[in-house]
């Protein structure tokens, strides 16, 4: 559910405060790929430190992509009723719509329809991808979230509505099948026992950042005995090192080779048409002032 398209009043930028407040109080619909260890831009440890209160979730507020979500979800809505002949009825901004099964489980519904006789939720994005892009498949993380919609709503239908690149409009219908349903619940429920008992998931690929807010000072200053999978750990980090100065060596023989072919001209064509370009500009760089700050450096030393 997009949280605004303009200048709040008072009373909404109240209710929008209430609404991020009681977000923090269980999953929602786009929590749910990350709950479940299904969502390339947010993994399950970054989502329990939010839910945690250990770090702030990023503020998206100002993010264009963000905002043109935010502008076009009614009319992309509105736009979708009149094409597709379906009677939809937009969602309230800032309402929050608990579960009553499984209260840890919430959602924000951008609309409601009829679909098949039956109630059914509505799902909008607004997406650059092209309109063919979604036709085998939705992206997963999408899927999980219209089926977290669904389960918070007590219905069995819901519809994913895209506006492809500003012009073409899509609309994906799904059925929610239980076994789907229950896995995912499941799922779910174990995440936020997690976090109700403080104990959080191992880290993924983009908990760096998490980490790094996490434990943002060493202020212990003492050594600790890692546990007995460290060296198994360690022995694979320094594999997966040696792997990737293999691939960067070659990479950068391969953009040395193409370099030298092009020389002192600006750019290169393959003979099955790939371009290449080598083009040089002016920088100015201009003088920074002296400036301290404080990092914690990961490294690593071979026992003696």
């Amino acid at each position: 559910m997009a949280e605004s398209n303009g200048i709040l009043t008072p009373d909404e930028a109240a209710a929008r405060a209430r609404w991020l407040e009681e977000r923090k109080s269980g999953i929602g619909g786009s929590d749910a790929a990350s709950a479940v260890g299904c969502d390339p831009y947010r993994d399950a440890l970054t989502l329990w430190s939010e839910k945690s209160g250990l770090i702030e979730p990023e503020d998206l507020s100002e993010n264009e992509a963000v905002e043109a979500g935010n502008c076009l979800e009614r009319a992309i809505g509105e736009w979708y009723g009149k094409k597709f002949g379906r009677t939809i009825a937009l969602g309230t901004p800032f309402q929050l719509l608990r579960s009553e099964r499984h209260p840890w489980m919430f959602a924000t519904l951008d609309a409601t329809q009829e679909l098949a006789g039956e109630r059914a939720v509505v799902q909008i994005k607004n997406t650059r991808f092209p309109a063919d892009a979604w036709q085998e498949k939705l992206p997963i993380g999408y899927e999980i979230q219209l089926a977290h919609e669904m389960i918070v709503a007590g219905v069995k239908r819901g519809t994913l509505v895209a506006l492809h690149g500003g012009q073409n409009l899509r609309a994906y219908d799904r059925e929610l099948h239980p076994e789907f349903a229950e896995t995912l619940i499941d799922a779910e429920r174990r995440f936020w026992e997690q976090v109700e008992r403080g104990t959080p998931p191992a880290p993924g690929p983009m908990s760096a950042d998490t980490l790094k807010g996490m434990f943002p000072r060493n202020d212990l200053e003492e050594v600790i005995a890692l546990p007995g999978e460290s060296d198994d750990l360690d022995e694979e980090l320094e594999r997966l090192k040696a792997q990737l100065k293999l691939i960067e060596d070659r990479k950068s023989v391969i953009e040395s080779t193409f370099k030298m072919w092009i020389g002192s001209r600006s750019g290169g064509v393959t003979p099955q048409g790939t371009k290449f370009s080598w083009k040089g500009s002016e920088v100015s760089y201009k003088p920074q002032e002296a400036r301290t700050s404080y990092v914690r450096r990961f490294t690593r030393s071979k026992a003696k």
